[in-house]
């Protein structure tokens, strides 16, 4: 089954997202549906009801931009200290099953890991602190200092000058299929997407690209 969904001697490069790849999108699920609007609900006084709709309004509008992923954007938006509460329900942090075997299997393979995030440093940095995974790559990318979201034509075209990485022996591996497919008119050739990105939501179906929902179905 490996080989048939990717073919580890023609890679060399090997790109992953963060949220929803290598850790559960539950906890960002959770922080933006449901704990935010109910602490917003008690610090402003208004209904949840209300406090969710405005919220999940807001961020529709800024939807695959870069502020859709600032946490300094949204605590000013929403004037509360966003850092603070997403520290506060830390504990439900997690990574994805057999993500840190694939990491460490990958790291020893002598095939260079490029972790390309749209997460706020901020925001990883309370991730890493719960989970840590950085000490498996060699680069960190993140697109607020890339000054373009992944979404982005711009942010592929100032990675690959960056790194100069030949990619047609590169694999990227996320869970967002705009950000994929935007990396597939680059032309990266490899694409491999997540079947359940949250684990408490239901599996996709109908996925555009090559999906997997363990990293066992692609260890090398």
């Amino acid at each position: 089954m490996n080989k048939q969904l990717l073919n580890w001697k023609n890679i060399d490069i090997v790109l992953l997202d963060l949220d929803g790849t290598l850790l559960d999108l539950n906890f960002d699920n959770y922080f933006w549906s449901y704990y935010l609007p109910k602490e917003y609900s008690k610090f402003f006084s208004v209904s949840e009801d209300l406090a969710h709709s405005f919220i999940r309004d807001s961020l529709a509008e800024k939807a695959g931009t870069l502020d859709w992923y600032d946490i300094d954007y949204w605590s000013d938006r929403f004037n509360i200290d966003l850092v603070k509460m997403k520290e506060e329900i830390s504990a439900r942090i997690s990574a994805k099953p057999n993500a840190k075997e694939f990491l460490n299997t990958i790291s020893k393979s002598g095939k260079k890991l490029i972790l390309v995030t749209n997460a706020h440093r901020k925001t990883l940095q309370i991730k890493m602190r719960q989970v840590n995974l950085l000490k498996w790559f060699d680069t960190i990318v993140i697109s607020h200092e890339l000054k373009a979201a992944k979404e982005s034509d711009m942010f592929w075209k100032k990675l690959h000058l960056m790194y100069h990485f030949d990619i047609k022996r590169t694999v990227l591996i996320d869970d967002n299929e705009d950000v994929l497919t935007t990396a597939e008119n680059h032309g990266i050739a490899n694409l491999i997407t997540i079947i359940r990105p949250d684990s408490q939501q239901p599996k996709r179906t109908n996925c555009k690209f090559t999906a997997i929902n363990n990293f066992s179905e692609i260890m090398p």
